[in-house]
């Protein structure tokens, strides 16, 4: 169905595939007649399917090799775990022994301090009985009865006697004592030495034993990066697998006589579509059936004059003049189907309806996809769907796009409101830029709404169980 250029926007739900080496562009025809379309297409629909079996193939292996990335990758994980486990234990041990090593260097610096004192006593002791000594040999270099002489009498002279002995046996006993003491605190002092370097060793062994688990985690963790590194590699090559055995199907649907969109998935479509939109699901795929049953009916010609814009029909080859408009419509059309990778004069487009306006030809052919946009009008929308999803490239040939396509073009037409007026309005309008009153299009406007009616009462409102159908 012809489109008018409207400068409304819209996007869709689906990213568009990423451009992948084609089946060969055939070459394009200067003349409109072509006898060979039929076999054309048919080669060229032959050589799509073996590429979609092989993508299909090479994606079952990816999958498989992913997941053998990803359970090494698991593997790995649960191995970095316990070494992670393993470094907290001797983590915490060695906190353990650092406390019991700090404990032992503080009781052996207060037995060396003891040491310590001992040693001055005993050297203050040393003096004293050295002094001792000295007046001891003085006197015995004295007969006693000189000593004796010296004194007053006998009393004094016993008492210095006594005193001598008494000096010499207690400084005796306690230089024996403080010798004692030193060597049992310098055993001790040895004993706790000898431990402190126990513990060290042990502290050593143990951070020995965590510089081996570091190292063995930092190989795993290697291992463990590049494994992603992989599995990332493997997810992008899945996507881009998946991406092109898309553009495939989209090619082929867009190519041959299909069963359309199945209901189900037409409905999950609009509901979504729907919910973005404010656009009711029954009046989206109303348009939808209206302008290609669902996606049955995607156009009965091929583009063959790019100069023209002349065609020849899908089925037998013939002549068909006004396929698509040269001036406006044939390079967006060029740009867009070499960008998806898809053969230009293969690629399904609605013909040219006669119409005339004052006796000369009326109207161009040309239209795409389930959603039936001429190439300008989809070509206006574009980068606003590329940006609103993401996506690479706006593609009219995907079921699902098309059907929000169609809903954001609804609702720019008013068709928001749900009521009937409105509706009916938006509906002429999508057909021929004009209201119903105009009158170009008030057979469309009638038609879908009873499209819209039959879709929602014995349709939709089953599924939602709202009655029991028609």
């Amino acid at each position: 169905m012809h489109r008018i250029v409207v400068a409304f926007s819209m996007f869709s739900l689906l990213a568009a595939p990423f451009a992948y080496v084609p089946a060969p562009v055939f070459a394009q025809v200067s003349t409109s007649n072509s006898s060979g379309a039929v076999g054309d297409a048919q080669a060229y629909q032959d050589n799509l399917q073996a590429q979609l079996d092989q993508a299909e193939k090479e994606l079952q292996a990816l999958n498989q090799q992913s997941d053998q990335v990803k359970s090494q990758k698991e593997s790995l994980e649960r191995d970095i775990s316990l070494l992670n486990l393993q470094i907290q234990s001797s983590e915490a041990q060695i906190k353990v022994k650092n406390l019991t090593i700090d404990q032992l260097t503080s009781d052996i610096s207060d037995k060396q301090s003891t040491v310590a004192d001992l040693q001055s006593k005993l050297d203050q002791s040393s003096q004293s009985l050295a002094n001792l000594l000295r007046l001891t040999s003085e006197n015995d270099a004295e007969s006693l009865p000189v000593i004796l002489l010296g004194q007053s009498d006998f009393s004094a002279f016993f008492s210095q006697v006594d005193s001598f002995e008494t000096i010499q046996k207690a400084l005796s006993a306690s230089m024996e004592d403080v010798k004692n003491y030193k060597s049992q605190t310098e055993t001790e002092e040895a004993a706790l030495q000898d431990k402190k370097n126990q513990e060290l060793d042990a502290r050593e062994a143990i951070l020995a034993a965590e510089r081996t688990i570091q190292r063995s985690k930092d190989q795993k963790n290697q291992i463990l990066t590049q494994t992603k590194g992989e599995e990332s590699a493997y997810a992008t090559l899945i996507a881009q697998k998946e991406q092109k055995i898309a553009q495939i199907s989209t090619a082929l649907f867009a190519l041959r006589d299909t069963n359309g969109i199945q209901f189900g998935q037409a409905l999950q479509y609009a509901n979504v579509a729907s919910q973005k939109t404010g656009v009711r699901p029954a009046f989206i795929l109303a348009i939808l059936t209206q302008e290609s049953d669902l996606g049955k009916n995607l156009g009965s010609c091929y583009l063959r004059n790019y100069d023209t814009g002349d065609g020849v029909s899908v089925t037998t080859g013939a002549d068909r003049p006004r396929t698509m408009a040269p001036a406006r419509d044939v390079q967006p059309f060029l740009d867009l189907t070499r960008s998806l990778g898809l053969d230009p004069q293969l690629e399904r487009v609605s013909c040219w309806i006669p119409m005339y306006y004052h006796g000369a030809p009326s109207g161009w052919g040309g239209a795409m996809g389930p959603a039936q946009f001429i190439p300008s009008t989809w070509d206006l929308f574009a980068s606003r769907i590329e940006n609103d999803l993401g996506v690479g490239l706006a593609n009219p040939w995907d079921p699902q796009q098309a059907i929000l396509a169609s809903a954001l073009y609804l609702s720019d037409l008013g068709a928001g409101t749900e009521t009937y007026a409105d509706e009916q309005n938006a509906a002429c309008k999508y057909y021929s830029g004009h209201a119903c009153s105009y009158g170009v299009g008030a057979p469309y406007g009638q038609q879908v709404m009873a499209k819209a009616e039959n879709i929602q009462e014995c349709m939709i409102d089953p599924i939602e169980g709202k009655s029991n159908g028609c």
